[in-house]
């Protein structure tokens, strides 16, 4: 008998009000979210672990550890980090959450979820994610997860402007297997599953590279048009900038950096059959999308030279 695969993620309702507290104390590590003992829940450490209040998703956490702990053991463990300023708060919290526990006080028990990683997120309908009505809880395939993470990569976020600074839970969506899977397939088909460099069509290596690395700008991480086919080879030698693509019009010129004193006798082997190519870049934003990478990676050796010479 096949055994059930652990759910990809959780979604369960969580108060604003509790929500907003913690983020106005800039709390967003080892977050208590408590609830109704539940022994068969399913939560595992590093799930993606998701907030909804009104059929609307609006933040999410990673799953550090599950505890079960009394009232009293959890605030004296955590304290304002279950999202108030009191004790006493606690319990009354605890109370108009609806739980149904009879008798409440410090010695109930509670199950604690704590949380890592705690942030806000675009507001997302469940049913943009192909969800009805939750009333509680419901687990999340991977499928769901997928959808979640187009969303919130596809809606741009006003109060950031860097990708290093957009939030680690936004980040885990963008690396997600299935993520890049869904990614994978759209600059497949793009490319005509064929490498833009050496024509490779073997599928098992092919790859889809980001032109402008997740890292350092988040907000396009789902844009078809921010990626290229590449073989397993030649994606490793554009992600270390062995190789470079200069834009011109809907063309590229591909560069290939080379030192006679160091170079391997395959990357010299590259250099004649490779450098001042011109591929199809088959769209204009690419050509956009690898101007911004040239000067991304302008400003990083810059910063390394003067870091250096310092």
């Amino acid at each position: 008998m096949k055994t059930k695969p652990s759910p990809a993620g959780v979604l369960h309702h969580a108060s604003k009000s509790w929500f907003r507290y913690l983020s106005s104390n800039g709390l967003n590590d080892e977050i208590n979210f408590w609830t109704k003992v539940k022994k068969n829940l399913t939560v595992k450490e590093g799930q993606l672990f998701f907030f909804k209040e009104h059929n609307r998703i609006f933040g999410a956490g990673e799953v550090k550890r599950t505890e079960i702990l009394t009232i009293g053991e959890a605030w004296h463990k955590y304290g304002i980090r279950n999202g108030c300023d009191t004790l006493d708060e606690f319990i009354s919290n605890v109370r108009k959450s609806g739980i149904p526990l009879n008798d409440i006080t410090q010695e109930t028990a509670m199950m604690c979820i704590i949380l890592g990683n705690v942030q806000d997120l675009p507001e997302i309908p469940l049913k943009d994610i192909g969800l009805g009505h939750v009333q509680n809880l419901v687990y999340l395939d991977k499928r769901k997860i997928h959808n979640i993470a187009e969303k919130v990569l596809g809606i741009p976020d006003s109060n950031q402007n860097s990708g290093t600074n957009l939030p680690l839970i936004t980040q885990s969506l963008a690396k997600s297997r299935l993520f890049q899977e869904g990614f994978r397939n759209k600059i497949l088909d793009a490319f005509g599953r064929k490498c833009v460099l050496c024509d490779c069509d073997t599928e098992e290596v092919l790859q889809a590279s980001h032109i402008v690395d997740v890292a350092d700008d988040l907000s396009i991480a789902a844009d078809p048009d921010n990626g290229l086919c590449m073989c397993a080879n030649h994606h490793a030698m554009f992600d270390g900038n062995l190789i470079s693509i200069m834009p011109k019009g809907d063309k590229g010129i591909v560069r290939v950096r080379l030192n006679d004193n160091t170079a391997s006798v395959f990357l010299k082997k590259e250099y004649k059959e490779m450098n001042g190519k011109v591929i199809e870049l088959g769209s204009p934003k690419k050509a956009k999308f690898l101007t911004l990478r040239n000067e991304i990676l302008d400003s990083k050796r810059l910063h390394r030279k003067i870091m250096d010479s310092s």
